[in-house]
């Protein structure tokens, strides 16, 4: 099994989405809809405090030349959180575009994340700071 930062965050992405899927297959349930998107939104703010309070951190702290903006990549999640917000003050109303739009947000972040942030990390990351990554986002996500 391939135990990469890349593996790892991929694995979580997708689970991440497949939670997102829930909500619009809950939506005919008021409270299976309520326990969707709360389940979701647990979720995301853990994904996001490991990605901000460590990977982020990580990167910024050790990588000389930052190429990489985190400023978009932490606007990106405050709009993803705005949008949940959204969602979550139209129960039991949600909207479909709403969760498309959701849906398509994460995918254009986590896209992005996989393709371009995460092999960055792999290649410019010292071995020992790879390592402390993979040990907060057993802590977390494992």
């Amino acid at each position: 099994m391939n135990n990469s930062i890349i593996a790892i965050m991929d694995k979580e992405h997708k689970r991440l989405l497949d939670l997102l899927l829930n909500i619009e297959n809950d939506l005919n349930d008021i409270d299976n809809l309520k326990r969707s998107i709360n389940n979701f939104k647990w979720n995301l703010e853990k994904h996001f405090f490991v990605e901000e309070k460590v990977i982020f951190k990580i990167y910024s702290n050790s990588i000389a030349e930052e190429i990489i903006d985190l400023n978009i990549l932490i606007k990106e999640h405050r709009d993803i959180f705005w949008l949940l917000k959204k969602i979550e003050n139209s129960i039991p109303k949600v909207k479909i575009e709403d969760l498309e739009n959701m849906k398509n947000d994460l995918l254009h972040h986590t896209d992005f994340e996989i393709k371009v942030f995460y092999p960055r990390l792999e290649e410019e990351l010292e071995d020992e700071e790879k390592a402390l990554i993979k040990d907060r986002l057993d802590e977390f996500v494992g």
